[in-house]
């Protein structure tokens, strides 16, 4: 079970929820394979990251860890600031809470 935090306050963007997403357009699928070919030869490939945190301006803003808090929490890693997504095991997943 991931660790209570306080909400952080959000501005109203106007923004979906995050979600299931409708199939793109034919137009947003043109002007996508038009910037791929832009680029020339492009590889999709898994990517790696480890955690790191920076301060500025009295914020914090990385991917920041949290041991468990107790024997039925886990480890998590967050996207700071705002703690909009967190990971957790298994790491290759590709899952994320939000």
């Amino acid at each position: 079970m991931r660790a209570q935090r306080s909400p952080t306050p959000r501005p109203a963007t106007g923004a979906k929820p995050p979600g299931p997403r409708p199939a793109p357009s034919p137009a947003f699928r043109k002007v996508y394979q038009n910037r791929l070919k832009e680029l020339g030869k492009v590889t999709f490939d898994r990517i790696e990251v480890e955690p790191f945190a920076v301060k500025r301006f009295g914020t914090t803003f990385g991917l920041i860890v949290s041991a468990p808090e107790n024997n039925d929490d886990i480890w998590w890693v967050t996207a700071e600031p705002g703690d909009y997504m967190a990971f957790s095991a298994p790491w290759d997943s590709g899952e994320h809470d939000t």
